[in-house]
């Protein structure tokens, strides 16, 4: 009984879902546009084309999310698992991250942010990602829907910033 009730087992559980997820929304993010594009099952699901290969948009997204004085907190590499390469980079702030915790405690588990990197098989590769605000959307308190949409504003110039022309 003295144990934690959330231990590392719930933290591990989430692993296969990071990965597993993103990959499911990839298959949309294949198309030949620059702009971005709507895709998903979730609102607010989008996708950029980049001329980047995927090892190159990572690594430019990793140094545009420091750049912008975001915290990298990890990315995971697909490993060549599955039709295509792919990555999914976790990107938090610290200042967002204790602002949505003093509007709402639970609001806090949405931290960090997913960047999910798919390669095209062309030499280029997306960017797809669900926007701040469609996710904190569905708490439903002003507050929070004004912290997102700053949020919304930093992520467009993180990727920007890394594959924007």
């Amino acid at each position: 009984m003295g144990q934690k009730a959330f231990g590392w087992g719930w933290r591990l559980a989430l692993v296969p879902l990071l990965i597993v997820l993103p990959l499911a929304m990839a298959a949309p993010a294949l198309a030949d546009e620059s702009e971005p594009e709507s895709v998903g099952p979730y609102p607010g699901t989008i996708s950029l084309q980049t001329g980047y290969p995927q090892a190159d948009t990572v690594r430019r997204l990793e140094k545009s999310v420091r750049a912008n004085g975001l915290t990298l907190v990890a990315t995971v590499n697909s490993g060549g698992r599955g039709q295509t390469g792919a990555s999914v980079i976790l990107v938090s702030s610290g200042d967002y991250w204790g602002r949505i915790l003093r509007v709402d405690q639970l609001a806090g588990m949405e931290m960090p942010i997913r960047l999910y990197v798919v390669d095209n098989g062309n030499r280029t590769s997306a960017v797809v990602y669900r926007t701040p605000s469609s996710i904190f959307a569905l708490y439903d308190m002003p507050e929070l829907d004004r912290l997102a949409g700053e949020l919304d504003q930093v992520f467009a110039k993180v990727i920007d910033d890394a594959v924007g022309e």
